[in-house]
């Protein structure tokens, strides 16, 4: 079937005028042409379209789009596969807001603290174990990393606020330490004590090698650095030496 359009417009419910940006930029040309420059579309380019919005639904920019559309098909499923999966995760998020949304309605004043930001935690834990569960439980131990996960899950409001500030704190402190600071100064061990104490929310009884081990890890695990180098270039092993110097006192 053939259409206009203004028909393909009202069927995807895109703008004509997203859709002539479209054909402009060559993402997608019209079937054929009409009298008066009308523009026709037919199955291939309703699939195109469709494909066009799975990716923008991504947050890709149009031209990253033009470039994925110009890969094979095997290509082009997998990218479909892919935003499939990320779709099961925006409704598995959604799912656990609803749920915490529909406790706090029926349990109002009652709801427990730690059961305030249930969906939020259970979010938390979920991401860590995707990013991290492999390297963290064959380093730690399973055990180890189910109790952590249970702790979070269990910290309160207040708890859950302190630890949030203290993970602030310790990303400002690298800011203006890294590069200037000695690490063995008073405010590099002070670090390293904050740091200990942040990780003390999840992990009980923290001791010397497994918080040395896990702060080696951030810097030789890239995800790890990413995360702390955002704050300050080598962050990550101002970090350890902080910690280092705190536990030689």
């Amino acid at each position: 079937m053939r259409y206009s359009i203004d028909q393909l417009a009202a069927l995807s419910g895109v703008t004509t005028r997203t859709l002539r940006h479209y054909d402009q930029i060559g993402l997608l040309s019209p079937t054929a042409r009409g009298t008066g420059n009308v523009r026709f579309y037919e199955r291939a380019e309703l699939e195109r379209l469709q494909t066009i919005l799975f990716y923008r639904e991504l947050g890709l920019t149009l031209e990253t789009i033009g470039t994925l559309l110009n890969e094979n098909e095997t290509r082009r499923k997998d990218q479909i596969k892919t935003h499939l999966e990320r779709l099961k995760t925006k409704r598995d998020d959604l799912d656990r807001m609803i749920e915490t949304v529909a406790r706090t309605l029926e349990e109002g004043s009652h709801m427990k603290d730690k059961d305030l930001f249930h969906g939020f935690k259970k979010k938390m834990v979920e991401d860590n174990e995707a990013k991290y569960g492999k390297e963290t439980r064959a380093k730690y131990g399973t055990a180890a990393v189910d109790e952590s996960n249970r702790r979070l899950m269990n910290l309160s409001e207040s708890e859950m606020k302190s630890q949030t500030e203290l993970a602030q704190a310790i990303l400002d402190a690298l800011k203006l330490q890294t590069g200037g600071v000695d690490a063995a100064s008073e405010a590099g061990r002070r670090l390293g004590e904050m740091h200990r104490r942040w990780l003390s929310y999840f992990w009980p009884d923290v001791e010397q090698d497994a918080h040395l081990g896990l702060a080696r890890m951030y810097v030789e695990d890239e995800r790890f650095r990413a995360y702390y180098d955002a704050a300050a270039p080598k962050a990550s092993e101002y970090l350890l030496a902080c910690i280092e110097a705190y536990y030689k006192g």
